[in-house]
């Protein structure tokens, strides 16, 4: 489990010689508790705090204030005791040797893991199943594609087993086969494993289709954490009806509905109505108002979801 306890993270600088000490709140009393097997993904516009929060984590850097920790122990000071339970991805930064082949790379990982080769070939075997990490092997690391590249560096932090993964924004840039790859691997990993995962991602459909939780911050506080359901359930007008209409059948019908529903939008030959709830009369009153050619009835997305939190955060800022 990982208990982070209201840390603060605040960064002093001087932009000159001579001029006084200035402060950058990048973490300002954050509290989350991360339960074992538990995948979250962690969202925010650039600056908010997402990447020094992984470096908290992680041990990389520590808190001003507050204090994490990692199966009962503090990552900043017990990081060589908690190296081999984690893996760690930070994007654009490679651990790899660029002029060597993939596979003299992934020996110089077994080694600093302390595998056999047995322990290394089983986990391998696993990991080619699903992303066919075999094919590179013999090829010289800087001449691989950006996608082949986070091929290998997924592999290599999954070589020992962790039992936790920080992922910053892992995908990014990545064309969608390779994406799903990756992620299929890493879900079928943690399901394997119950590794407990953490992703940073600006990517809304990564965090809906791979995260159990989302946390989103805003900077340096967390503005919103939960399910991605209840993520979208939260909004009043969960539900969005699209219509498109032939003609209008009845114009005092048509004034009736918009009277009634205050979320609804009209174009030329379309309609769409925001609404907390559906049943059986609001289909009524629009087949009464319309000829409809076609009608669809679907929940907002996550995207709209998300957009809602940040603009109720804006709201109340004023």
């Amino acid at each position: 489990m990982i208990t982070i306890d209201n840390i603060s993270k605040i960064y002093t600088y001087r932009k000159g010689f001579f001029s006084r000490k200035q402060t950058n709140v990048a973490l300002q009393n954050v509290n989350l508790t991360i339960p074992e097997g538990q995948i979250l993904g962690i969202l925010g516009m650039n600056g908010s705090g997402k990447s020094t929060l992984i470096k908290c984590m992680t041990g990389i850097i520590q808190p001003t204030y507050g204090s994490i920790s990692v199966d009962h122990l503090d990552p900043f000071k017990n990081r060589k005791k908690l190296t081999d339970k984690m893996g760690v991805i930070f994007s654009h930064k490679s651990s790899f040797i660029e002029d060597l082949l993939v596979k003299d790379n992934l020996e110089v990982f077994r080694t600093l893991y302390g595998l056999t080769n047995e322990q290394f070939q089983s986990m391998f075997q696993f990991i080619d199943a699903h992303i066919g990490i075999s094919e590179l092997m013999d090829q010289q690391f800087r001449k691989l594609s950006f996608g082949q590249r986070m091929k290998c560096e997924l592999t290599s932090i999954l070589l020992h087993k962790p039992k936790y993964l920080y992922l910053d924004e892992p995908t990014i840039g990545l064309d969608i086969f390779t994406k799903d790859e990756l992620y299929r691997l890493l879900k079928y990993y943690n399901t394997k494993f119950q590794s407990t995962i953490t992703i940073t991602t600006h990517e809304v459909d990564v965090l809906d289709a791979f995260c159990d939780r989302i946390v989103i911050f805003d900077k340096g506080k967390i503005i919103a954490d939960d399910t991605p359901e209840l993520l979208k359930k939260g909004i009043q007008n969960y539900y969005r009806i699209q219509i498109d209409f032939q003609s209008v059948k009845d114009e005092r019908a048509k004034e009736k509905l918009i009277k009634m529903y205050s979320g609804i939008e009209i174009g030329k030959h379309t309609i769409e109505i925001s609404v907390s709830r559906v049943d059986e009369s609001i289909y009524q009153h629009i087949l009464s108002a319309f000829i409809i050619r076609n009608m669809e009835t679907k929940p907002i997305s996550l995207k709209e979801a998300i957009q809602h939190v940040y603009s109720k955060k804006e709201h109340r800022s004023v």
